[in-house]
C-alpha cells in the first residue's frame, strides 16, 4: 500500500506523467523465496502477493490479455511474459539468475520492502 502512496505523491509533485500511474501497477508481497529451476538451470525468485495486490494483479492481467507485460524491480525489467489468461493468485516466478546469491539478495530486498516490484504493459 505504501508504494502506491509513493507513486501518488510523485504524480502530484509532477515527477511522473499521468499515464505512468495508470499503466504501472505497484505490487506488495506476502513472501518471496528462491528456488532452482531444473529446466532452465537458473535460480528464480518465487513471490506470493498480498491479498490487495493479488486482486489488483488479477484485474491488471485480465485487462492485458494477449499482451506482453514488463515485470520490474526498481524500474529494471526482469521478465516480459505474455499474458494468455488472467492470473488470480498462486506462486509467481520472476527473474532468472545463475547465481543463488543474486536471487537471494533480490528475494530479501523484495520481502523487506527495500525493492519496488511493479508491472506495466511492455513497450
Amino acid at each position: 500500500m505504501r508504494i502506491r502512496h509513493i507513486f501518488a505523491a510523485a504524480l502530484l509533485a509532477g515527477l511522473l506523467p499521468t499515464h505512468a500511474l495508470a499503466d504501472t501497477l505497484a505490487l506488495s508481497l506476502a513472501e518471496a523465496e528462491i528456488v532452482f529451476n531444473e529446466a532452465s538451470r537458473q535460480w528464480e525468485v518465487v513471490i506470493r502477493l498480498d491479498d490487495d495486490s493479488a486482486k489488483a494483479f488479477a484485474r491488471f492481467t485480465q485487462a492485458h490479455l494477449q499482451e506482453k507485460i514488463a515485470v520490474m524491480v526498481d524500474g529494471k525489467v526482469l521478465v516480459t511474459p505474455m499474458i494468455h489468461s488472467p492470473i488470480y493468485g498462486g506462486p509467481l516466478p520472476i527473474g532468472g539468475s545463475e547465481s543463488q546469491a543474486k536471487s537471494q539478495d533480490l528475494a530479501e530486498r523484495l520481502q523487506s520492502g527495500r525493492a519496488i516490484l511493479t508491472v506495466a504493459p511492455a513497450k
